[in-house]
């Protein structure tokens, strides 16, 4: 698991090049495209990681307990949270504005929720991990119409 929070990280992290500028600053289409693939490649990432995190919570041996899960739930916030700071840093295609905010803000939404596993009472595991599971439902749906966008955007 640790291996796809770095290969999350790998994908989420800026590249120093800039795509040039038309006049007005506008990126290239070149540029824009470029931009679309990086994303592309982000969300692809995040959405594995949260294929991965479920894939986890799902096959862990005997009772669940807050101790394991959060050993699954901390390397996947670790992911979001990256993700995060790509779309907050990233120029999104006006085609995919709408969705990329939403998932940005499903993801912090996420976050918010997936860290009250520190210090969860042991009671309360079951309903964590259904909403975990609701939650992940609806945030692989919003990332998968987000990717089918930037293919778009990537081709035309």
């Amino acid at each position: 698991f640790i291996l796809l929070v770095l290969v999350v990280a790998s994908a989420l992290v800026p590249t120093p090049h800039q795509p040039p500028s038309q006049p007005g600053g506008a990126p290239t289409a070149s540029g824009a495209a470029s931009e679309a693939s990086r994303l592309q490649s982000a969300t692809d990432a995040v959405d594995s990681a949260t294929t991965a995190a479920r894939a986890a919570l799902a096959s862990l041996t005997g009772f669940p307990t807050p101790t394991n899960v959060s050993s699954v739930i901390n390397p996947y916030i670790n992911s979001l949270q990256l993700y995060d700071t790509f779309l907050s840093q990233s120029s999104m295609p006006a085609t995919t504005q709408s969705t990329a905010h939403t998932a940005q803000a499903e993801v912090r939404q996420d976050v918010q929720f997936l860290e009250s596993i520190d210090g969860l009472p042991a009671l309360r595991l079951g309903a964590f991990l259904q909403q975990f599971e609701t939650d992940a439902t609806q945030l692989q749906s919003t990332l998968s119409t987000l990717e089918q966008e930037l293919r778009s955007a990537s081709a035309g």
